[in-house]
């Protein structure tokens, strides 16, 4: 998402938080509210899970993350 917003000539937020850039990506291109749910689901993990003790992670919930990280890195390469 990064990328998409440099691309753009947005300067990326230093942040993990994927609703925020999903909110930045949304001014430039408004089809990225069909990949909302990804990063929602994504989100958790990166700005969350990412600390230990916090919240845990289970192998079906790995798997989820692995199938919308791969939704959305395909939507995204998509735009170049």
């Amino acid at each position: 998402m990064k990328a998409f917003l440099i691309a753009q000539r947005v300067e990326p937020p230093r942040t993990h938080n994927l609703i925020e850039l999903l909110r930045l990506c949304l001014k430039r291109d408004g089809t990225f509210e069909m990949i909302r749910p990804a990063f929602e689901s994504l989100n958790l993990y990166a700005a969350v899970i990412r600390y230990p003790g916090v919240v845990s992670a289970n192998k079906d919930d790995v798997r989820g993350a692995v199938q919308a990280m791969k939704q959305l890195r395909e939507f995204v390469r998509g735009k170049f």
